[in-house]
C-alpha cells in the first residue's frame, strides 16, 4: 500500500524496502495504493517522466533533483510538493479521475524555493497552498479550485517574481507577502468568489509591479497595504473587472499605497470603500465611477504636505444612493483631497470626527481640488473658488457642528417619545387593562353568586306569607 522511491544514488540504510538509485531520464508509473513518496536530490530525477494515479497521498520532494522533468498525478486526495532549484519543471495535477474514482476533493501544498521557468497545471481541488520563495518566470494554470493561497514568506531577495497566474472558476483567492516580496506578478482571473491582496507590517514585505486582471468577482475584492518609510510598499494595479459586491482598499502607513497604484474596476455593485491611515498613506488613482456608492475614511496625525490620491467618485448613472460619496475626516485626515464628482462638492457628504487637531475649517481643509462637469473648484484657506463650489457651505456647517460639540459629531435631535419608549408604554397599558378586566370579572362573579341566595330567600318568604288555600 505504500511506495517509497529515493532517487539519490545511495541507500539511506533505514531498514525499509526502498528503491534507491539514480532516476535520471527515467519513467516511473504508480497506480493505486495508499501513499506514494518520491525523493530526488542532486539531479537524480532530471529529464524524467512520473505518472501517479488513484493514490490517497503523494509526497514529492525535489532538492535540486527534478529539473526538466514532467510529473503528472490524477485522483490524489492529498499532494505535498517540496521543490528546491527545480528549474523548467512541468507538474500537472488533476483530481478529476482519469482511470478510477477518487475519494474527496483533495488538497495541494506547493513549498518551493528558487525554482524557475516552471509550468504548473492544477485542477479540481479543494485547497491549493503555494508558499515561500517560489522563484521567477513560472506559469500557473488553475481551475475549479475552492481556495487558492499564494504567499511569499521568505527572507530571500526575490520571493515570488516575474510569474503569471491564470485562474478560472476558483473560490476564495489570497495573495500575501509575509516578510517577503511579490514582484512582477500578473494574475488573470476569469471568475472567482473573493479576492484578497495583502502584505504585513514587516519592512521586508511589499508588492512591486503587481498587476491584477479580474473579469468577474462574485463577492468582494479587498486590498490591504501596510507601509514603511523606506520604500513605496504597494505598487499594485487592478485593471477592470466586475465586482458584484464591494471593493475595499486600505492604505495603512506612510507611502503604503504607491503613486503608481491604480484601482480601476469596470463595475462595483455595492460599496467602494477607501481607508487612508497615516500621513501620505494614499496615492495613485482610485476610480469608483462605476460604483453604487463610496466611503472615504482618512486619518492623519498631522498635515500631509500635498500627497493625496486622485479619487474618481460614483457617477449619477451608476449610483442609486442619495449620498454617493461619504467622506469621513479623522484628525488631519482630509487636509488634502483630490476628487472628481458629477456635481462637485454637492455630491459629497463630509463628516469630521476624531481628536481636536484643528481649530478652524481652514486648518482641517488644506488643499482640496474638486472636478465636476462644469469645471473645477479649488478649496484653500477655508474658501472655495471655481465652478463646483455648490455645497461647500454644508462642509463649513459640518465642521462648525463638530467643533461646537467638543470634536465629536453633532448629536441628532431625539424625538419626544422614542420607539422603544412607545413600545414600553404600550405594554404597560395593555397589562393595566388586563389586570382591571380580571378584577372586574371576579367582582361580577362574586356578587352574582351572593345575589342568588338572597333572591331565593325572598321568594320563599313571600310564599310563606301568602294565605293557604281553604279546603271546602
Amino acid at each position: 500500500s505504500n511506495t517509497r522511491i529515493l532517487c539519490q544514488g545511495v541507500d539511506d540504510d533505514n531498514g525499509m524496502n526502498d528503491a534507491f538509485f539514480t532516476c535520471y531520464k527515467s519513467k516511473i508509473t504508480s497506480i493505486g495504493g495508499d501513499v506514494f513518496e518520491l525523493l530526488a536530490t542532486a539531479g537524480h530525477l532530471s529529464h524524467s517522466h512520473v505518472l501517479v494515479n488513484d493514490t490517497r497521498r503523494l509526497n514529492l520532494t525535489c532538492l535540486n533533483g527534478c529539473s526538466k522533468s514532467a510529473i503528472a498525478a490524477y485522483a490524489i486526495d492529498q499532494t505535498n510538493l517540496t521543490l528546491s532549484l527545480a528549474n523548467e519543471i512541468l507538474i500537472e495535477l488533476r483530481n478529476n479521475p482519469v482511470f478510477t474514482s477518487t475519494s474527496g476533493a483533495g488538497n495541494v501544498s506547493l513549498d518551493a524555493y528558487r525554482s524557475y521557468n516552471g509550468q504548473f497545471i492544477f485542477s479540481d481541488f479543494n485547497e491549493l497552498w503555494i508558499t515561500k520563495n517560489l522563484g521567477a518566470e513560472n506559469i500557473f494554470n488553475l481551475s475549479n479550485i475552492s481556495m487558492v493561497s499564494v504567499t511569499a514568506n521568505s527572507s530571500a531577495l526575490y520571493e515570488i517574481t516575474d510569474s503569471t497566474f491564470w485562474m478560472d472558476a476558483v473560490g476564495n483567492v489570497t495573495l500575501k507577502a509575509i516578510s517577503g516580496v511579490l514582484q512582477l506578478i500578473a494574475m488573470h482571473i476569469s471568475e472567482a468568489d473573493n479576492l484578497l491582496i495583502t502584505n504585513d507590517e514587516s519592512i521586508k514585505s511589499y508588492f512591486s509591479n503587481v498587476d491584477i486582471f479580474p473579469q468577474r468577482i462574485h463577492g468582494n475584492l479587498s486590498v490591504r497595504c501596510f507601509g514603511h518609510k523606506s520604500k513605496d510598499n504597494c505598487q499594485l494595479q487592478v485593471h477592470g473587472g466586475d465586482i458584484k459586491d464591494s471593493l475595499h482598499l486600505e492604505c495603512n502607513g506612510y507611502a503604503s499605497c504607491d503613486a503608481d497604484m491604480r484601482i480601476e474596476p469596470h463595475f462595483v455593485g455595492n460599496l467602494f470603500n477607501v481607508t487612508c491611515v497615516g500621513n501620505g498613506s494614499c496615492d495613485g488613482v482610485i476610480d469608483a465611477r462605476e460604483a453604487n456608492h463610496m466611503v472615504v475614511v482618512s486619518s492623519a496625525s498631522k498635515k500631509t504636505n500635498g500627497v493625496y490620491p486622485r479619487i474618481l467618485t460614483p457617477t449619477l448613472a451608476a449610483s442609486s444612493s442619495t449620498t454617493k460619496v461619504l467622506v469621513l475626516c479623522l484628525d488631519y485626515g482630509c487636509f488634502d483631497l483630490n476628487v472628481s464628482t458629477t456635481n462637485g462638492v454637492r455630491d459629497m457628504k463630509v463628516v469630521f470626527d476624531g481628536e481636536c487637531k484643528c481649530d478652524s475649517v481652514e486648518e482641517c481643509i488644506g488643499d482640496w481640488r474638486v472636478q465636476c462637469k462644469a469645471g473645477e473648484a479649488r478649496i484653500q484657506s477655508g474658501n472655495c473658488s471655481g465652478e463646483c463650489c455648490d455645497g461647500f457651505d454644508d462642509v463649513r456647517n459640518a465642521f462648525s457642528q463638530y467643533y461646537r460639540y467638543g470634536c465629536a459629531p453633532a448629536p441628532s435631535p431625539e424625538p419626544m417619545i422614542t420607539p422603544k419608549q412607545f413600545q414600553r408604554g404600550l405594554l404597560i397599558a395593555v397589562l393595566v387593562i388586563v389586570i382591571i378586566g380580571f378584577i372586574a370579572g371576579c367582582s361580577v362573579v362574586y356578587f352574582g353568586r351572593k345575589r342568588r341566595p338572597d333572591e331565593k330567600q325572598q321568594i320563599m318568604l313571600q310564599y310563606s306569607e301568602e294565605p293557604s288555600p281553604s279546603i271546602n
